[in-house]
């Protein structure tokens, strides 16, 4: 994710988890860790781990390191990315809305293979080959909210 700016992810999801520490149960709470040389949280849930971390401007949560390793360095902004931008456009989402979930899922199969170490299957590359994005937003208007799920395929 991308907070808004002067937004610390992690101290946020340290208080939302402090504060509803008896409701979650976790199995541990999250300790300071550190990946690829930054900070992080992570929290062992026994047959895996959840790690999350500020990275630049962004907040990572992940259950592989790799995936705050990844992201390390200056990778570009999201608003620089003519998939994101062409996304944007194409589901028509307003400049103001109060919340939004992009995926890149061309982008994002290559990196699950990088993160998995190993090839998608070939019948399942080639069905989610014609997918390039999603985008889902919440749009609020006097007394409506409006919920909007948009599939890019080309």
């Amino acid at each position: 994710t991308e907070p808004a700016a002067g937004t610390n992810g992690v101290k946020t999801l340290d208080r939302i988890l402090a504060r509803y520490r008896s409701q979650l149960d976790l199995p541990s709470q999250p300790r300071p860790s550190r990946i690829a040389g930054g900070p992080a949280r992570t929290i062992d849930f026994g047959l895996f781990k959840v790690h999350y971390a500020n990275v630049g401007k962004r907040f990572v949560i992940t259950d592989l390191a790799a995936g705050i390793a990844a992201l390390k360095g200056s990778p570009p902004s999201l608003a620089q990315s003519d998939e994101y931008e062409g996304a944007v456009d194409a589901s028509e989402m307003p400049g103001k809305t109060q919340g939004f979930l992009y995926v890149n899922v061309r982008g994002g199969v290559k990196y699950a293979e990088r993160l998995a170490g190993s090839p998608i299957p070939g019948e399942i590359k080639r069905n989610l080959r014609p997918l390039r994005s999603v985008v889902e937003y919440a749009y609020t208007r006097p007394s409506e909210v409006q919920l909007t799920f948009f599939l890019r395929i080309k």
